[in-house]
């Protein structure tokens, strides 16, 4: 058995959990060590929210790693970032990443999904609310049946379950969010938008621009392992992006096909 330490008295339980998960996997660890010896870290949420998360997204996301888990005070496992840059430079060295996958399969359906984020922590990234209804009228002349989902930061979706949705759409729609990050660490098809949203002068939170390009991944990267129905969108939930960004992968392929 090889550990992976991930501790919580530094490290927040926050859905970033997902990338670490992927290097410590492609890393060849297959237990992950929650080490609780020093309390949690409070810097991020408070500490009734912190165990809440990890109960409901540090815990089942370890099944979709195909990882087991446990809680000590100690570890000397392997220690590992959590950043989508992190990722990429680990597969642009290695040409291969094990991503998360679903833990089972749902019955076959066409659908696709839209996450709305409506967080009570950094709400200049939330989903913009009129835009987003106009576009899923948009999908929806066009015919598509569409199941909106909630980021849940209050009332969770339980995780092997929506990342099961997820993989059996035909795409998933979202700004750069928890439960997407998801999408974006496994073969599940997803379109991310708002990756670099503006920050309200009076909203003190770290710097997710900064944060992202410190690990390499600047404004218009994408991921080497994407497949064909995976892309970040490098604009704002803007009604005319989001149309754009889906005609452009979709109408395309039509047209080729």
């Amino acid at each position: 058995m090889i550990y992976a330490k991930y501790d919580l008295s530094r490290w927040p339980t926050t859905f970033d959990f997902a990338s670490w998960l992927v290097l410590a996997k492609t890393a060849g660890c297959d237990h992950v060590q929650f080490v609780i010896g020093n309390g949690v870290a409070e810097w991020k949420y408070p500490k009734t929210v912190t165990w809440k998360r990890f109960g409901n997204i540090l815990v089942p996301m370890c099944a979709l790693a195909g990882m087991d888990f446990s809680v000590v005070h100690e570890s000397d496992g392997f220690e590992f970032p959590y950043a989508w840059g992190d990722v990429e430079k680990l597969y642009q060295k290695n040409k291969h990443v094990e991503l998360l996958k679903p833990t089972f399969t749902l019955k076959p359906a066409q659908y696709v999904t839209i996450t709305m984020r409506d967080s009570f922590r950094n709400t200049h990234r939330n989903s913009d609310v009129h835009e987003w209804e106009k576009f899923r009228g948009y999908l929806e002349r066009r015919g598509k049946r569409v199941v909106q989902l909630e980021e849940c930061e209050r009332s969770p979706l339980d995780l092997e379950y929506r990342l099961a949705l997820y993989a059996g759409a035909e795409m998933n729609f979202g700004v750069n969010n928890g439960p997407m990050s998801m999408c974006a660490m496994s073969e599940a098809p997803y379109m991310i938008f708002n990756i670099y949203p503006k920050r309200k002068a009076t909203e003190k939170t770290y710097d997710l621009v900064m944060l992202m390009e410190s690990t390499g991944f600047g404004e218009g990267s994408q991921f080497g392992f994407r497949n064909e129905r995976q892309t970040l969108v490098w604009g704002p939930d803007d009604y005319e992006v989001m149309v754009n960004a889906y005609e452009t992968m979709f109408d395309e392929k039509r047209a080729a096909a």
